[in-house]
């Protein structure tokens, strides 16, 4: 039996928390925010890694990662990002691949993977398609700043993050997430082709 794996992408805030809570339901499911979480752990090597690039100004008084005045700090230099994630990406790579492996191992199937930066983090090889979770940028904007991040930072993030086209130029399927009702819209479009139908439910 083959074992599938779907890589599961989109901008920040359009929604892809709402369909993993959905496809927990159907497989396994691998997020990057929770292998971030864990990378980047008190002591653990890219934390340390982080901290001799930019400073203990990035911990909190325990010696954890202060996320949010990171985050604050990150997204307002292109540069200052990009050698964060060369630092975050590579330890994040390798534990998403073992999970990978080992939810291959398990089953059942199929196996999502989500991570907003998907291709960029090397993932796109290791993934059978890829799908793409949409939601407009003002309904992103209020998502995120309800969930607590600040409106300079909103703004910037959505500045350094690439557009939504390159985002769903490959994607096998289009997922509209514009709903509150935590209903989704799937988007069924060709592979670098226009979204043409929204089917409810």
């Amino acid at each position: 039996m083959k074992r599938i794996a779907v890589g599961i992408t989109g901008p920040a805030g359009s929604g892809k928390s709402t369909l993993i809570r959905q496809l927990r339901k159907r497989g396994q499911v691998i997020v990057a925010d929770e292998v971030n979480r864990l990378v980047l752990k008190k002591g653990a090597p890219a934390l340390s890694g982080l901290v001799s690039l930019f400073g203990r100004s990035l911990l909190c008084p325990d010696g954890s990662l202060n996320r949010r005045k990171a985050r604050e700090g990150l997204f307002a230099n292109p540069t200052a990002f990009q050698r964060w994630n060369q630092v975050v990406h590579p330890p994040m790579r390798e534990e998403i691949v073992r999970r990978l492996d080992e939810a291959k191992r398990r089953g059942p199937f199929p196996i999502f993977v989500e991570a907003a930066v998907l291709r960029e983090m090397g993932l796109r090889r290791i993934v059978d398609s890829v799908w793409c979770v949409w939601a407009g940028e003002g309904t992103r904007l209020t998502r995120m700043i309800r969930s607590g991040w600040t409106l300079p930072s909103v703004v910037r993030l959505f500045t350094i993050q690439r557009p939504f086209q390159r985002f769903m130029a490959r994607a096998e399927r289009v997922i509209a997430n514009e709903m509150t009702s935590g209903r989704l819209g799937l988007l069924r479009a060709r592979r670098r082709s226009k979204v043409m139908v929204n089917e409810k439910g």
